[in-house]
């Protein structure tokens, strides 16, 4: 009964509540505002609606891409670049200039014939690919 003795003293009982109370309220308070915090960072708003009048863009972004398949690539190529002419010359009729027309980098991929089964053969079928971007600001 020794080890119990401190208990007798008012001073660490009243110091045990005072702790205790402190505990409680501080994690009450804690978890109100987390509550408030994670109910305020769910609130969304979304609108959906459409225009009443015409408006005019000042910017406008196009991308195309076009492929040729091929069992010679040189010949793919000068069809890819046939091809190629024929989009900038469409582009060009519908208002879009040279300068606003980017052509990047040709790509290549070196496929294999199918057989009957839908097997690979050993013959080649190159597919190149190119793409045509045109960007467009307008005045203001």
């Amino acid at each position: 009964m020794d080890s119990f003795r401190f208990l007798r003293n008012p001073q660490v009982i009243i110091l045990g509540l005072c702790i205790a109370v402190a505990t409680i309220g501080s994690s009450i308070i804690l978890s109100s505002a987390f509550l408030k915090f994670q109910k305020a960072t769910h609130e969304v708003i979304t609108v959906t609606g459409s225009a009443n009048q015409s408006i005019t863009s000042d910017y406008v972004v196009w991308n195309a891409s076009f492929d040729v398949r091929d069992t010679d690539l040189a010949r793919g190529y000068k069809r890819l670049s046939a091809d190629l002419e024929k989009v900038k010359q469409y582009l060009q009729t519908k208002g879009i200039q040279g300068n606003e027309i980017t052509i990047p980098q040709v790509g290549t991929q070196q496929l294999y014939k199918k057989d009957e089964h839908g097997n690979d053969t050993n013959e080649l079928n190159s597919k190149l690919d190119a793409s045509v971007n045109s960007e467009r600001h307008g005045s203001k």
